[in-house]
This record gives C-alpha cells, structure tokens and sequence, in this order.
C-alpha cells in the first residue's frame, strides 16, 4: 500500500492515507481477531478456538508462538 501518493479514484480519489491511523486500525482489527498486534499471527488460543490445534501446535513447536 502506498502512503505516498493520493488515492487514484473511489470516493476518497485524491486523498493519501494516514499510515498512523491505518497501523491503529490495523492494530485493533488484529486485537479483534485475537492475533498478536506485533505479527499479524494468531494466538494459539484463537488457533484453538477455530478447532486448528495442529496448527498451533505446529507454529508452537517451530517457535512462531508461544503459549
């Protein structure tokens, strides 16, 4: 995503996105989510959640989360 130029059409054509208010919703649709706010990856209990144990189990044991 380019922060630098404006927007080439839609409703909002012309206008450029604020990256620190794009990182603070990004962040809040990862906490919403409950993935890390710092990866992008989800937490071993939303891993769980979604019956996805082997791949939290998987992503534990190669170090990518923790538990």
């Amino acid at each position: 995503m380019e922060f630098e130029e404006p927007l080439p059409n839609g409703p909002f054509k012309g206008v450029k996105l604020d990256l620190e208010k794009y990182d603070g919703v990004l962040d809040i649709y990862y906490e919403l989510r409950g993935w890390s706010v710092k990866t992008g990856i989800p937490s071993k209990i939303r891993l769980e959640e979604l019956e996805l144990d082997d791949v939290a189990s998987d992503l534990e044991t190669r170090g990518i989360i923790r538990n």
